[in-house]
């Protein structure tokens, strides 16, 4: 009998007019050596199709995988995505609209910015304006001189979902320019750093952080969680966010909380305003730890918080 593994799906790049072939086997290889399924996507281009089929044919190749998980020995909940370019559209369009979200999404030199996905295909959604608590954790990777899709792409998205306390890691290498898959240089006539190749290793050791590592007895446990915060649970509590808490109605229950700061503020002459503005990303337990709030008073706001549906 097999274990069930994780498994990877792979969406290559080619600006919605074809499906890049450097951006597919070669990097599936690599996933496979690691341990995990691999699946190829080959999705619509702009030539035979138009938005959002593309994301429909993810959908489909989805739950196809997942109604076939058993026999493939496929672990459900840890079915992860990588795209590069306008496959890192895709992928990133999974990992924060698609009915099956993706359990992570490695996006290289992704197109994400509306003036580089404007030229790709019509009517492509930018999945910078659709980051939000729900998010897929994400792995972003590309080069400072890529003239194509430039840094802004990758830089735009962290800070979306560095707002939301989504879990991600980023490499901008020093050069490289744009497409270089694996990195190796049988795949690459352009210069390219001699670092830029690592990403493909640090996003192994990425996935093992949120999957677990798999060894002869199994996966280990995740070292880290899909989201900072709480925020996309089904209830409120301590975990959730500073500012998330502040859009809900919980301000009245809050009061002591507030309070706390306000005194906190006078005694640095910081005004309240300021001071809950900074603390926007902090959770109510991180902010509750620093106020030194007794652990009976963190259960109590917390018991409180999760009694009302998020």
């Amino acid at each position: 009998m097999f274990d069930a593994r994780p498994a990877i799906v792979v969406i290559p790049g080619g600006a919605y007019a074809y499906c890049s072939v450097r951006e597919a086997e070669p990097i599936a290889f690599e996933y496979l050596k690691a341990g995990y399924h691999v699946f190829v996507l080959n999705y619509t281009i702009k030539f035979k199709g138009k938005w959002p089929d593309p994301l429909n044919d993810y959908e489909q190749a989805m739950e196809y995988i997942l109604e076939n998980s058993e026999k493939w020995h496929v672990l459900k909940d840890k079915i992860a995505v990588v795209g590069f370019s306008a496959g890192g559209h895709l992928a990133a369009s999974a990992a924060t609209m698609a009915k099956h979200k993706p359990a992570a999404a490695i996006l290289g030199y992704p197109a994400l910015r509306r003036e580089v996905i404007d030229m790709c295909m019509e009517n492509l959604p930018s999945p910078i304006d659709h980051v939000d608590y729900h998010t897929a954790p994400c792995f972003l990777f590309g080069c400072r001189d890529d003239m194509l899709v430039p840094t802004e792409n990758i830089l735009d998205f962290e800070q979306a979902l560095c707002k939301c306390g989504i879990q991600f890691e980023s490499h901008v290498y020093s050069y490289g320019k744009h497409g270089f898959s694996s990195g190796e240089k049988w795949l690459n006539s352009e210069p390219l750093s001699e670092r830029a190749h690592n990403w493909l290793y640090d996003s192994i050791g990425w996935l093992a952080e949120l999957f677990g590592t798999f060894t002869i007895n199994g996966f280990t446990e995740p070292q880290i969680k899909r989201s900072l915060n709480s925020n996309a649970e089904d209830h409120l509590s301590a975990d959730c966010s500073m500012g998330y808490l502040f859009e809900h109605d919980t301000k009245e229950l809050l009061k002591p909380i507030y309070e706390g700061l306000e005194n906190a503020g006078k005694e640095r002459n910081i005004p309240l305003e300021k001071m809950v503005s900074g603390f926007m990303v902090y959770t109510l337990r991180e902010l509750m730890n620093e106020l030194n709030l007794s652990e009976e008073q963190i259960e109590y706001f917390d018991s409180e918080l999760k009694k009302i549906k998020n």
